[in-house]
């Protein structure tokens, strides 16, 4: 035998027991890479429960206050009530409200009562008008705003008709969008989190955290990536931070089918 066959065999013996070790570690590592991946996405899934409940609450108290609004204006009697003083409190005693507004079937104002001056293009988003014209019952609008976050309006709107079932305006509520920014700031502690909430349109309707000079216009692709996903959870390059290479775990809700999306979004590495 070669006096070489030993180094040989020992040099083979060695490289085997390295790849060993080697591949040992990495499934360790890919193992602790999935328990904190599966550890955040519970946590993430969590939160989006949470967020979404409070979320849902804010639009069905809009959506009950327009429900009570078309009920009067059926009955014939929303006139009155508009100008109750329980009418007037409703609205300025609800946290989220920023105001609402009642139109008949031209368009022309009948009723309003607002916090703080509306956004100038308000009463321009009755362009929703005509859908509710045609038949469309309610209706979550892009978000309105007279320049930054502060000021911005998410408005819904309902269709009205009289006790002959036709056609006789539109009542809009107008949510304040940083209700959701401001619950959000109090209540999340992770700083790591983003939370969105985009219309169905892609529209961006809140966003936290998010400096008003960086709050985009829209997210179209991650609300059609969203609509299409039969899970809750999904990864992705953050629509906002791109440039940077970075990759959000996202998870979502739908809410009820007219809703916005709601989206809790966290930063990870997935290399």
């Amino acid at each position: 035998m070669s006096l070489h066959a030993p180094r040989r065999l020992l040099f083979s013996f060695c490289t085997l027991a390295i790849l060993a070790i080697g591949g040992f570690l990495s499934y360790e590592s890919w193992q602790l890479y999935r328990s904190e991946l599966d550890r955040v996405q519970s946590s993430l899934e969590s939160e989006t429960v949470l967020l979404a409940e409070h979320a849902q609450l804010a639009f069905a108290t809009a959506n009950r206050l327009l429900a009570d609004i078309a009920w009067e204006q059926h009955q014939g009697t929303m006139v009155s009530s508009l100008n109750s003083r329980p009418m007037q409190q409703r609205v300025m005693n609800t946290t989220q409200f920023v105001g609402l507004v009642v139109t008949d079937e031209a368009g022309a104002s009948v009723y309003a009562v607002t916090k703080r001056p509306l956004p100038p293009d308000s009463f321009a988003n009755l362009s929703n008008l005509q859908a509710h014209r045609l038949g469309a019952s309610l209706i979550v609008g892009r978000p309105l705003s007279s320049g930054g976050e502060a000021s911005r309006v998410i408005p819904i709107s309902q269709r009205l008709v009289d006790n002959q079932g036709k056609f006789a305006g539109v009542a809009m509520v107008l949510l304040d969008a940083a209700y959701f920014r401001d619950f959000y700031r109090n209540v999340i502690k992770d700083q790591t989190l983003r939370i969105s909430m985009l219309h169905r349109d892609g529209s961006v309707l809140s966003l936290y955290p998010s400096p008003p000079n960086e709050l985009p216009t829209s997210a179209e692709g991650l609300a059609a990536l969203v609509s299409t996903q039969q899970a809750d959870t999904l990864r992705l390059v953050s629509p906002w931070t791109a440039a940077n290479g970075s990759r959000l775990i996202v998870t979502f809700s739908n809410g009820l089918s007219q809703w916005p999306y709601l989206l809790v979004m966290r930063l990870f590495s997935m290399s």
